[in-house]
Protein backbone atom coordinates (compact mmCIF):
# COMPACT_ATOMS: atom_id res chain seq x y z
CA UNK A 1 0.00 0.00 0.00
CA UNK A 2 1.12 3.35 -0.28
CA UNK A 3 2.44 6.02 2.52
CA UNK A 4 0.25 9.04 3.06
CA UNK A 5 1.88 12.51 4.33
CA UNK A 6 0.23 15.75 5.41
CA UNK A 7 1.04 18.33 2.60
CA UNK A 8 1.17 21.32 5.14
CA UNK A 9 3.24 20.19 7.81
CA UNK A 10 5.15 17.72 5.45
CA UNK A 11 5.54 15.62 9.29
CA UNK A 12 2.44 13.37 9.95
CA UNK A 13 2.64 10.30 8.10
CA UNK A 14 -0.21 7.40 7.56
CA UNK A 15 0.39 4.05 6.52
CA UNK A 16 -2.78 2.11 6.00
CA UNK A 17 -1.16 -0.93 6.75
CA UNK A 18 -0.74 0.00 10.35
CA UNK A 19 -2.71 1.40 13.02
CA UNK A 20 -1.85 5.02 14.43
CA UNK A 21 -2.99 5.69 17.86
CA UNK A 22 -2.98 9.42 16.48
CA UNK A 23 -6.02 9.23 14.04
CA UNK A 24 -7.93 6.78 15.41
CA UNK A 25 -8.31 5.27 11.97
CA UNK A 26 -8.98 1.48 11.35
CA UNK A 27 -6.15 -0.06 9.13
CA UNK A 28 -6.71 -0.27 5.62
CA UNK A 29 -8.31 2.66 5.52
CA UNK A 30 -7.63 5.06 2.36
CA UNK A 31 -7.35 8.69 3.31
CA UNK A 32 -10.01 9.93 0.70
CA UNK A 33 -12.65 7.74 3.04
CA UNK A 34 -11.59 9.09 6.41
CA UNK A 35 -14.47 10.52 8.28
CA UNK A 36 -15.51 14.46 6.84
CA UNK A 37 -14.61 15.95 10.68
CA UNK A 38 -10.78 14.22 10.45
CA UNK A 39 -7.71 16.76 10.69
CA UNK A 40 -4.15 16.28 10.78
CA UNK A 41 -3.05 15.63 14.50
CA UNK A 42 -0.12 17.38 13.72
CA UNK A 43 -1.34 20.50 12.13
CA UNK A 44 -4.96 20.40 11.96
CA UNK A 45 -5.22 20.51 7.97
CA UNK A 46 -8.05 18.62 6.93
CA UNK A 47 -8.21 14.96 4.57
CA UNK A 48 -7.54 16.57 1.53
CA UNK A 49 -3.66 17.52 2.17
CA UNK A 50 -3.08 13.35 2.99
CA UNK A 51 -1.15 12.98 -0.53
CA UNK A 52 0.84 9.87 -1.38
CA UNK A 53 4.11 10.28 -0.85
CA UNK A 54 6.06 8.88 -4.13
CA UNK A 55 7.95 6.11 -4.30
CA UNK A 56 11.59 7.49 -4.43
CA UNK A 57 10.54 9.62 -1.65
CA UNK A 58 9.19 7.23 0.99
CA UNK A 59 12.22 4.34 0.25
CA UNK A 60 15.13 7.44 1.06
CA UNK A 61 13.43 9.04 4.22
CA UNK A 62 14.72 5.06 5.13
CA UNK A 63 17.78 5.00 3.83
CA UNK A 64 20.74 5.40 6.41
CA UNK A 65 23.81 6.85 4.51
CA UNK A 66 27.22 4.49 4.77
CA UNK A 67 29.51 6.04 7.60
CA UNK A 68 32.33 4.96 5.24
Amino acid sequence: MTLYRCNVCNVFEYDPVRRNSLTNIRPGTEPAVFPDGWKCPICASDKTHIRPVPAHSAAAAHRIPCPC
